[in-house]
């Protein structure tokens, strides 16, 4: 690595391997990880038109015993009981507009109008109970300068709840942490994301385990720590279960439904309770 500009798939997968990282998740949390491809299944896509205050299915109901595409009522379309699973292949040419704008509701660089977002059928959705060797994480890798790269490891939650206002939360929920690697390889430090600009934590500083960087998932908010104890904004980590993270571990950059630009996730009254963006539109933070 040392001195190159950039490295080859095979030396990043061997990197993202070798330091994905230990993530402890809350012993006590209702809602834990779960594949976005799951998330997708039991979801449907939706468009958000706020001049007719309604939720309007985007695309055809696929029946399931002719399977066939057929347009759905009206009325059933505004009653809103047509599920569908929309393919990943779709979503990825739902990107970004012409003008740089997003589609998600809510959001402060969306368009003004035909905003979308994924909505799953469950309400709260649960993810899995032990999400080893289910539930994915997603790798992506970039230079920062001064000859240091960061690896950052992408998780997803069905649901997301604030504990300091309990009424706040919303569907969909990704949540990261990049390690800072030098020019051999080897980890220098990691930023946190806990619900604002992340912070870096020196080498010295992290928990390890078995060589590899342990990650602390707040309760039901899921913000990432670097230890087990109380923090900001109501937040709480413990020793909980582990999630070994290698063990299902997938590129961000081949995943179809990466430009998806709409809300993963149902829409609320606020940004802050619709679901948010996807990550390829925030891989570039730290």
């Amino acid at each position: 690595m040392s001195g190159r500009a950039s490295v080859t798939p095979k030396e990043l997968r061997a990197l993202a391997l070798k330091h994905a990282p230990i993530v402890r998740l809350h012993s006590s949390d209702r809602f834990r990880p779960m594949a976005p491809d799951a998330f997708l299944a039991g979801s449907r896509l939706r468009m958000y038109d706020r001049r007719q205050q309604e939720h309007m299915p985007l695309h055809p109901v696929l029946n399931f015993t002719t399977r066939e595409w057929t347009k759905p009522p009206a009325v059933r379309a505004l009653m809103g009981r047509d599920y569908i699973s929309p393919p990943p292949s779709l979503l990825g040419r739902l990107g970004l507009r012409e003008d740089g704008t997003n589609r998600r509701p809510f959001d402060g660089r969306a368009g003004n109008a035909g905003n979308i977002f994924i909505e799953h059928r469950q309400k709260e959705p649960k993810g899995e109970p032990d999400p080893n060797g289910i539930v994915p994480t997603f790798y992506y890798w970039k230079s920062i300068g001064s000859g240091e790269w960061l690896l950052t490891y992408w998780f997803f939650y069905g649901y997301s709840r604030y504990q300091v206002l309990q009424l706040f939360g919303h569907q969909g929920d990704w949540e990261h942490v990049s390690l800072v690697l030098d020019g051999s390889g080897s980890v220098r430090g990691a930023y946190f994301a806990a619900h604002g600009r992340p912070r870096r934590v020196k080498a010295d500083c992290l928990e390890t385990g078995d060589g590899r960087t342990i990650v602390y998932s707040a309760k039901e908010s899921h913000a990432s720590y670097p230890t087990a104890g109380e923090h900001a904004h109501g937040d709480e980590t413990d020793e909980g279960p582990t999630w070994e993270t290698w063990q299902c571990l997938k590129s961000l950059s081949l995943q179809e439904w990466r430009r998806f630009a709409g809300a993963w996730g149902a829409v609320g009254t606020l940004a802050a309770t619709t679901g948010p963006l996807g990550p390829w539109y925030k891989r570039h933070r730290m």
